[in-house]
């Protein structure tokens, strides 16, 4: 893996600088602050002012929670700065995006300043997997796509609001195997 050095003498907008490229992968991401560490690739979610945090410690050697914990583990802490959280209710005003799988291009940083990996991969543009809601309405190619009511999932928009993209296959629970 080598250093990319793209530049565009011809414009005033500079030079890029990328330490790596995945021609394999279709779109473009960038590092943003985790309010919550269960978020995933696939998942849908909006910004919010409040961070998820465990209250008491059941935590995995790697510092990940073991297993799924009950809200009253779980606390909220207000930050001043917008942290990604799971997508809950449909056409959220402040929904974001889908957290990348492996950006072709990813910009930013896991956080210099900390040391703490609590960041994830925004899909700023492109084609990206996404979870779908199994009670989701049957999806068509070139069908809008918005949050779900279960946490982190995106479901057919069948009305007017905030979506995340369009949807690039089909998809139908019913002819889903299992």
């Amino acid at each position: 893996m080598g250093i990319v050095i793209i530049s565009y003498p011809t414009t005033n907008y500079g030079t890029l600088y990328l330490s790596s490229t995945n021609t394999s992968s279709a779109d473009l991401a960038e590092y943003y602050v985790s309010g919550d560490k269960s978020i995933e690739a696939g998942d849908v979610v909006t910004i919010a002012d409040t961070k998820i945090r465990l209250l008491r410690s059941d935590l995995s050697p790697d510092g990940e929670p073991a297993s799924l914990l009950s809200r009253s583990d779980l606390a909220e802490e207000v930050t001043t700065q917008g942290v990604l959280r799971k997508a809950t209710k449909p056409y959220d005003s402040k929904l974001l995006g889908i957290i990348s799988t492996n950006p072709g291009v990813l910009m930013g940083s896991i956080d210099g300043d900390t040391d703490r990996a609590d960041k994830r991969m925004l899909a700023l543009s492109g084609r990206v997997p996404v979870k779908i809601d199994p009670d989701s309405p049957p999806i068509a190619v070139g069908d809008f796509l918005t949050s779900s009511t279960k946490p982190g999932l995106a479901t057919k928009a069948t009305k007017a609001g905030y979506t995340i993209g369009k949807a690039l296959e089909s998809w139908d629970c019913q002819q889903r195997p299992g």
